[in-house]
């Protein structure tokens, strides 16, 4: 009799211990398909590596400030701010944006830097890893003009050095990691 409720009592134990053990993996499940499809605007600082999203169409810019503590120029649109540069500028250089898809659409990435584009140089940045092969166009801002890249440190096969790449085309569509802007 002992061995038999020994035995049921058992079972019950290791069925309990079970369905605890299950319950986690079910709340670490990847998120709903709904919030896996939200698309974001997102930026991404090249020299301190902060990242910001927020909603799409949300105020990336004031989102930006809340965070840093420092505004966001485009020095194309705003040609007095060219001449405040580095950390201690109270503004941050939007200098490139990628986008999801087509036609500058969907999901995007803005990438900030201290300093606006300028003659004579060229520097790239590779995307945040979450960017790898996403990319289907992209823009330059603050005077630059952009190139996207196959592989990461401007590496592989690429397509660019203009001001909007409404479409990287179909040997580069959702395959690049990174990107350069040079004036």
């Amino acid at each position: 009799m002992f061995a038999q409720l020994r035995k049921a009592c058992l079972a019950v134990a290791v069925g309990v211990t079970a369905a605890l053990a299950v319950a986690p993996l079910a709340q670490a499940a990847e998120p709903s398909s709904e919030a896996a499809s939200q698309a974001q605007d997102c930026a991404y600082h090249v020299q301190t590596h902060q990242t910001v999203c927020v909603p799409k169409g949300a105020d990336l810019e004031a989102a930006w400030k809340e965070k840093t503590g420092r505004g966001v120029v485009d020095a194309a649109a705003n040609p007095s701010a060219r001449y405040a540069m580095g950390p201690q500028a109270a503004a941050d250089y939007k200098m490139a944006i990628i986008y999801d898809d087509t036609n500058f659409g969907g999901s995007s990435l803005s990438f900030y830097n201290w300093n606006y584009c300028t003659a004579g140089g060229e520097i790239y940045f590779n995307y945040p890893s979450s960017w790898y092969g996403r990319v289907s166009s992209a823009q330059g801002k603050s005077y630059c003009r952009v190139r996207v890249w196959e592989l990461t440190n401007m590496g592989g096969a690429s397509v660019g050095y203009s001001t909007q790449i409404a479409w990287v085309g179909s040997a580069l569509n959702d395959k690049t990691k990174s990107i350069s802007v040079t004036y």
